[in-house]
């Protein structure tokens, strides 16, 4: 009689959890296809704003060359004699520029030399009335030019027809430059201001002594 009394308590508590009691409280139904979806209630991420920063601004690349007006452009090989090695020395392939700009109604000319890679000036030297400019051969042309403030001695290699009309350019560049300084120094001499002739003593004497001379003459007659 003990035994089954317990047997029957064992299996009314085992019995008080029933498989799938309380079965629509754990159960998410999906929407139904006439069923609009409801609204997404989270919040939505803040907007990025574009600043400044994440712009991407176009650098502007000046040369120094603006404004001055190009006569020649070419390709050429530069070589700088060395005085100590008495040697030419290869200064490297670029861009051979010469520019004319006119200022104060004066014309003047420049040559600027710059490397293919980075554009580097190599040469920079104004045309000047007493500039060397000959050619030792029909590919190159040799110039004397002033370098970081010394003057130097160059070597200009390009084509044969580039050589050519840079060579022509190149003397009616020094050409003009001599007329100009010879019509800016006529000017200085013309408008120089005339030296204010002093009288010496000696010159206040001799007129005393004619005038003496004079009414010495008058009291004769």
């Amino acid at each position: 009689a003990v035994v089954s009394t317990q047997s029957t308590g064992t299996s009314s508590s085992s019995n008080s959890f029933v498989f799938g009691a309380n079965l629509s409280d754990r159960v998410v139904t999906a929407p139904k296809e006439d069923e609009a979806p409801k609204p997404d209630t989270s919040p939505s991420p803040p907007e990025k704003t574009e600043t400044n920063s994440d712009k991407l601004v176009e650098a502007k690349v000046t040369s120094g060359e603006e404004g001055e007006k190009r006569l020649i452009q070419t390709t050429c090989k530069l070589y700088q004699f060395s005085q100590q090695g008495e040697s030419w020395v290869e200064r490297g392939g670029g861009t051979l520029r010469l520019n004319e700009k006119e200022v104060d109604g004066r014309s003047s000319s420049r040559l600027v030399v710059r490397s293919k890679a980075v554009m580097k000036v190599m040469l920079n030297t104004k045309i000047f009335a007493d500039m060397i400019i000959n050619r030792p051969n029909l590919t190159m042309i040799r110039i004397s030019a002033l370098d970081n403030g010394k003057m130097g001695t160059f070597l200009l290699k390009c084509t044969r027809n580039e050589c050519d009309r840079l060579h022509t350019m190149l003397l009616k560049r020094r050409e003009l430059e001599r007329r100009q300084e010879q019509e800016f120094s006529g000017e200085s001499s013309k408008t120089a201001p005339e030296e204010n002739v002093e009288q010496t003593p000696e010159g206040n004497v001799e007129e005393g002594k004619a005038k003496k001379k004079k009414k010495k003459k008058k009291k004769k007659k």
